[in-house]
């Protein structure tokens, strides 16, 4: 009986003792709150709701241990009208709806084809800028179980004084989960990476890169973007990505997981950039911005830029060339078409130098007959120890040409093109308009170093199948890479299907591992009265 009296005493005394120093713990500083707001979902289906699930799973993970006070929101910041931009947060810091909170997370869960990314941020509203990105990375729906408590603990650690969770910028935000290269090696008739180099490319198609390693999804950004470039713009020995929309070049690096924007460029509100490529062609160790632009009357006002002293510098102004760079056997090229009076363009495609003060003419390109600037790529796909050329027609179909007169494969479908085009004259009738659709970016790789080179295109499918000048509208889109085999071009893998279509896209060595990544942009919506254009950056490691 004394026995148990005393354990009865000890262990009473340990329960207060507990409460005690937990009590402490939590009294010892003002307890963080924070305002956790839905993650939003994109998918090609209607899945909106495995976000309230995470939300959910989310905020009883944060709050689990009573050291942090949680208030789970209803509605996101974009369906309450705010926008995280600088500024802003000090606003909100003032507002009631906003009154004792030190912190906000906002995400998203991305879902393409057998890849599951979850993204969020961690806001502090003191210091008035994000202070954490999370970035979780899957292969089934089973994984956001895992993503919501991994997440949850890098959120509690770095709000209750713990150190900030290590980025590993090698894998584009992966936490370990398997590549995706092994759901293809487990599938039936799926290609594995040894399958390659094999004489005849199977017709089975994987449907995510070989090799791929899990997939980099930037924010949403509320605009349209028309062409994305990469390359060392800043000569740090590190490739940039530079975007453009239809007045504006953004210049970013991918640091830690996240895209961060080193500079701006603004256009005028009556010249459209209508294309942009980047490359080091003055050889001067920083990289040109090549930008295709337009004015009101369809006139080609094209410019170089070039960084300088932490801002970008013209050097080369009201140029009359649309610029392209193609890469040829692993080294960037530059080219460019003149543009006409009467028609769009005035002579053929021409490979372009650096003269010490401009980029001037250099010598003609053999191509087949209409072919443009924005329809080509070259290099030795047959394996014969020649270049040809790979090109799209106005109505978006492929040929492969042994010459400028012999067709040596062309494909029977329309791989989409793009919804941008050449030739609008402001106060034009649309019926009178001289609509030139530009072609999606081509180039010839070896990508899976086997000694033999595939083509890498893009397939926006268009409702119109190319058939109808006037009308463009993209129902998905993906990047396809495609083989020679004995009965003409077969595709060893595809991207998985986004909703919209992709706008431009890179082959670039981002994080200096010997492995190029594969940089894409789609855009979700074209936009309306009622709805915002979205476009969203993506890598996947080769």
């Amino acid at each position: 009986m004394g026995n148990k009296r005393g354990v009865s005493f000890c262990l009473a005394v340990l329960a207060v003792l507990s409460l005690f120093l937990t009590s402490d713990r939590v009294c010892a500083g003002n307890p963080q709150t924070i305002a956790i707001f839905p993650f939003e979902v994109l998918s090609q289906d209607d899945e909106a709701f495995l976000g309230k699930g995470l939300t959910r799973m989310v905020c009883s993970r944060v709050g689990d241990t009573g050291e942090i006070q949680v208030q789970c929101r209803r509605k996101s910041l974009k369906d309450s009208n705010i926008e995280i931009v600088p500024g802003m947060l000090e606003t909100l810091a003032g507002e009631n709806a906003f009154s004792g909170i030190n912190f906000l997370v906002k995400g998203s869960l991305t879902i393409m084809g057998a890849t599951i990314s979850t993204d969020a941020e961690l806001i502090d509203l003191n210091k008035g800028r994000v202070v954490c990105y999370f970035h979780e990375s899957g292969t089934s729906r089973e994984d956001i179980l895992r993503h919501a408590a991994v997440i949850s603990e890098k959120i509690k650690a770095v709000v209750l004084g713990g150190a900030v969770p290590a980025a590993r910028p090698e894998t584009f935000g992966s936490t370990g989960a398997a590549p995706l290269v092994n759901e293809v090696e487990k599938s039936p008739g799926g290609i594995a990476a040894n399958q390659l180099s094999k004489p005849e490319v199977p017709v089975s198609v994987s449907k995510a890169p070989v090799s791929v390693d899990p997939v980099f999804r930037s924010r949403t950004f509320n605009t349209e973007f028309t062409g994305l470039g990469s390359g060392d713009v800043d000569g740090d020995g590190h490739a940039d990505i530079v975007l453009i929309d239809e007045h504006s070049l953004n210049l970013f690096s991918l640091q830690n997981g996240t895209l961060v924007k080193k500079g701006q460029f603004k256009g005028k509100r009556y010249k459209s950039f209508k294309a942009v490529d980047v490359a080091d062609v003055n050889r001067n160790g920083k990289a040109e911005i090549f930008v295709t632009c337009v004015d009101r009357k369809a006139g080609v006002c094209s410019f170089v830029l070039e960084w300088s002293q932490g801002a970008f510098k013209t050097i080369v102004k009201e140029s009359d060339w649309y610029f392209r760079v193609v890469s040829i056997d692993g080294e960037k090229r530059l080219f460019g078409q003149q543009g006409g009076y009467s028609e769009l363009f005035s002579g053929g495609v021409c490979s372009l130098a650096w003269d010490g003060a401009g980029f001037e003419k250099a010598g003609a390109v053999s191509l087949p007959p209409k072919v443009d600037i924005f329809s080509f790529a070259k290099g030795d796909l047959l394996g014969a120890g020649a270049e040809q050329t790979l090109w799209l027609d106005d109505q978006g179909k492929l040929t492969l040409s042994r010459s400028a007169v012999q067709a040596e494969w062309s494909n029977s479908s329309s791989f989409g093109s793009t919804p941008f085009f050449l030739g609008e004259k402001a106060g034009q009738a649309s019926e009178d308009q001289q609509r030139h659709y530009i072609n999606t970016r081509m180039a010839v790789a070896d990508l899976d170093q086997d000694g033999r080179n595939e083509a890498i295109v893009v397939h926006n499918r268009d409702l119109s199948k190319g058939f109808l000048n006037r009308f463009r509208k993209f129902t998905a889109g993906s990047i396809k890479c495609l083989a020679w085999n004995a009965s003409g071009m077969r595709t060893l893998w595809e991207t998985a299907q986004v909703d919209g279509y992709i706008a431009d896209w890179a082959l670039e060595d981002l994080d200096n591992d010997g492995r190029v990544e594969l940089i894409y942009c789609m855009t979700r919506d074209k936009g309306t009265l009622l709805n915002k254009k979205r476009s969203v950056v993506a890598v996947e490691k080769l």
